[in-house]
């Protein structure tokens, strides 16, 4: 009798508590130290040239698009899309205002966020913020017909076109308004699929760039 008890109990609570971790507390992916190491040096991914607005005022007007809940890179390839990050928004120079990693955390149960995508093309056509240029590390734009470029330090040139939207080329060079101000390489992150430990990544974001 015991026995048919502890049966009933296990399958009537059991179940419910397996779906409860799976809806709201189960990773969504695997964590990766390596790029958790990265992310801790605050490297800058998205920075915009913005000469008729000024650093300072274009960081004030465009913060306000930088929710608080975060966003997911889900063109970065792996692991970018198993985190979730937070930026901040700051003059990097006169001209220049930069959207630096504030920090990152893996996903959990069926947590969604909006895309990077979105904050690039809400940041580029905000109300009051004149953008001329702007500038993407690597891997924060769908690589398409560019992928056998390998090099992870490539970044991104675009603008905001009013009929084709937003277009981006890549080239491996910083753009000389964002040289600078933060030196002459885009930030490094290891290219490796298999997840490293902090110790073997000692250069991740290398003196003189971001």
């Amino acid at each position: 009798m015991l026995e048919l008890l502890l049966l009933f109990a296990t399958g009537a609570i059991v179940p419910p508590l397996v779906k409860l971790y799976l809806r709201y507390f189960a990773a969504q992916g695997s964590r990766h130290e390596g790029f958790e190491s990265w992310c801790r040096a605050r490297p800058v991914v998205f920075a915009l040239f913005v000469p008729r607005t000024g650093g300072a005022r274009a960081a004030a007007s465009l913060r306000t698009h930088v929710e608080a809940a975060g966003f997911v890179n889900v063109a970065g390839g792996f692991p970018w899309g198993n985190y979730r990050v937070r930026f901040d928004v700051e003059p990097l120079g006169e001209d220049v205002v930069g959207f630096r990693i504030r920090d990152v955390r893996v996903l959990r149960g069926r947590e969604s966020f909006a895309s990077c995508r979105a904050l690039v093309d809400a940041a580029s056509q905000s109300e009051g913020v004149i953008v001329q240029e702007m500038w993407l590390h690597g891997e924060l734009w769908p690589r398409g017909d560019a992928e056998e470029m390998e090099d992870a330090a490539s970044g991104w040139r675009g603008h905001r076109d009013e009929v084709s939207g937003l277009c981006f080329a890549l080239c491996p060079e910083l753009p000389y308004w964002l040289q600078q101000t933060i030196g002459r390489g885009p930030p490094r992150r290891q290219r490796r699929d298999d997840a490293a430990s902090p110790a073997e990544v000692p250069a991740l974001v290398p003196t003189g760039t971001i």
